[in-house]
C-alpha cells in the first residue's frame, strides 16, 4: 500500500543538516543522560563492558556498532528495561538505580522508545494503539476528550493525520514506523530513543523517518537517541555519533570528527557499512 503524506509537509529528500542547524554538542555542561562504567551480561556473554556515555540536552546522538555490540541493550538499560550488573545511569541527575517502583514509573514518561518493529496492537486502530500509551502509562486520569486531541495532534504531527481509523494490516512499512512514533511522542517525553528506525524502509521512507525525527526534535525540544545500521540516516542528522565496539564506547564525536577519524577500528565500521550500501 502506497505511503500517504497527510498533512505532513516535510521533504523526504531533504539535504543533510547544515551545521548551523545542528545542536552545539558542547551547549550543556551537565548531561540529559550520564552512563558511567555501564556493565551488562546475559550469561557467559559480556555484552556491555564498561560504557561511559554522556547525551546533552536538545541534541541527536547516534549509536553506532556492528550487529550484537550491545547498542539496543544500552537503549534498554537506560529506560530500565534491563537492570544493569554494574555501573551507574543518571536521568537529569537522578540516579535510576537508586529510584523506588513509583519514581521509575514516573521517570518512564519523561522517556519514550520507538521500537524496531513499532509493535503495534494489530486488533486495534491506529488512534487506539496512539492513545494506548496514554492509558497504560499513567495518564489515565485524562479526559476522554484530551486524549482524542492528544491522538489528533501526535498523528498530525507524524502526517497520518486523517489515518486514525485505519487498521495496522492497511498501513505500509513506513506509515506503521510513523504510528510508533506517534504514540511515544504522544506521552510528551522528554528524550525519544529510536531502535533501528529505518530498518526494511525502502531509501525515499527512511529519509521521511530522519526529517520527521529531526522536525520532532525542533518542534518538541526533545533529545533523541538513535540506534542504527543506516549510515546516509546518522550522518544527515546527527549531532554527534558514538561507536560501540566490545562493549565499550570507542569514538565519539560530531559527524565530522568521526567521519575524519584514523583509528582503525572506526575506518573499519564506517568504511566497511559503507562499501556494503555503496
Amino acid at each position: 500500500m502506497g505511503d500517504r503524506e497527510g498533512s505532513h509537509s516535510i521533504d523526504p529528500m531533504s539535504e543533510p543538516l547544515d551545521e548551523s542547524e545542528r545542536s552545539d554538542p558542547s551547549a550543556d555542561a551537565v548531561p540529559m543522560l550520564h552512563l558511567q562504567g555501564i556493565w551488562k551480561s546475559f550469561g557467559p556473554k559480556e555484552v556491555l563492558r564498561g560504557v561511559d556515555l554522556d547525551v546533552r540536552r536538545g541534541e541527536i546522538l547516534t549509536l553506532l556498532g556492528a550487529s550484537g555490540c550491545g547498542k539496543s541493550v544500552l537503549l534498554k538499560v537506560i529506560t530500565g528495561l534491563i537492570t544493569a550488573d554494574r555501573g551507574e545511569v543518571l536521568f537529569d541527575h537522578a540516579h535510576l538505580e537508586k529510584l523506588s517502583d513509583r519514581e521509575m514509573a514516573l521517570m518512564r514518561r519523561r522517556i519514550g522508545m520507538v521500537f524496531q518493529s513499532a509493535a503495534l496492537f494489530d486488533s486495534m486502530t491506529v488512534a487506539d494503539n496512539v492513545a494506548y500509551g496514554l492509558r497504560v502509562q499513567g495518564r489515565r486520569g485524562m479526559k476522554p476528550e484530551a486524549v482524542t486531541e492528544r491522538v489528533a495532534w501526535a498523528l498530525g504531527a507524524v502526517g497520518l493525520g486523517d489515518s486514525g481509523a485505519l487498521m495496522p494490516a492497511e498501513l505500509s512499512g513506513g506509515m506503521r514506523k510513523r504510528v510508533g512514533v506517534a504514540r511515544t511522542i504522544a506521552l510528551r517525553p522528554e528524550v525519544v530513543l529510536y531502535d533501528e528506525p529505518t530498518t526494511g524502509l525502502d531509501p525515499i521512507n527512511s529519509s521521511r523517518i530522519g526529517d520527521l525525527i529531526a522536525e520532532l526534535r525542533q518542534k518538541l525540544d526533545v533529545t533523541s537517541v538513535i540506534v542504527t545500521h543506516d549510515l546516509a540516516l546518522a550522518y544527515r542528522i546527527s549531532d554527534r555519533l558514538a561507536l560501540l565496539h566490545e562493549g565499550r564506547v570507542a569514538a565519539i564525536g560530531t559527524v565530522a570528527e568521526v567521519m575524519a577519524s584514523t583509528d582503525p577500528v572506526v575506518r573499519e565500521l564506517l568504511d566497511g557499512r559503507a562499501a556494503e550500501l555503496g
